[in-house]
């Protein structure tokens, strides 16, 4: 009885029957959703696709590295501009910008600044967003 219960309250969430995202294009889109677990979910797939795209263009194996620097290229077109209007916030923010300098976006370093000096981030969170601004000005 109390299962039925559960269950039925677990599926009047509208957020419970959605399904995550995948691929570059709707993970994008998921990093300004208004539901936090989704967010999350997209930075921390995305970090992880991005760098496995970075070690796979590297590979000797001329499709594997061709399809890698597509979905790199995929992932400057969608991502970046996603992760740039989420840099001010604290829950997202900081893996933005590592996918930043990730993605090496240089043309994102004003915008790292602007959010750096900004009150609403923690300072643990500034650190990784300083180590992204010192990793795009060398390049």
């Amino acid at each position: 009885m109390i299962l039925l219960l559960l269950h039925s309250l677990l599926w009047a969430n509208p957020n419970f029957s959605r399904d995550f995202p995948t691929g570059p294009k709707a993970l994008s889109r998921a990093i300004k959703d208004d539901d936090k677990r989704f967010r999350r979910y997209a930075v921390r797939t995305l970090k992880g696709d991005i760098k496995r795209a970075i070690v796979q263009s590297n590979s000797s194996d001329m499709v594997i590295q061709l399809e890698a620097r597509q979905s790199l290229g995929d992932f400057e077109v969608y991502t970046i501009p996603a992760c740039i209007s989420q840099l001010k916030t604290n829950d997202v923010g900081p893996n933005c910008a590592t996918i930043l300098s990730m993605l090496e976006a240089v043309s994102a370093v004003d915008m790292l600044r602007e959010a750096y000096t900004s009150p609403d981030i923690k300072f643990r969170h500034k650190k990784k967003i300083k180590k992204a601004i010192n990793e795009l000005e060398l390049l």
